[in-house]
């Protein structure tokens, strides 16, 4: 993951055009961690290419990555759509 992580910040930081992909091909792995390190990553490139993929993660069956997605969704058309990302977290439990 921190691999990832760090190859994805080095795109960032080079303005690399292969960004866009490499984010979008994080959105293919089990792990929701992983989906939710390349929806991250989409939120920093063009809006009109990342919105059709953004769109698609309303779905997803973590409900932390859909809600992210909905904020993103949110932050790109300027729409309050009523989601707030703590809603998708679980309560804290303490013993």
């Amino acid at each position: 993951m921190s691999i990832r992580e760090h190859a994805l910040a080095t795109l960032q930081s080079h303005a690399d055009p292969r960004l866009f992909d490499c984010a979008r091909a994080q959105l293919a792995d089990p792990d929701p961690l992983v989906r939710q390190l390349g929806l991250d990553y989409l939120r920093r490139v063009d809006a009109r290419k990342a919105v059709p993929i953004t769109v698609e993660l309303l779905d997803d069956p973590d409900v932390r990555v859909a809600a992210s997605a909905k904020v993103a969704l949110m932050n790109w058309t300027g729409q309050d759509f009523g989601v707030r990302t703590h809603m998708a977290l679980p309560p804290l439990e303490f013993w």
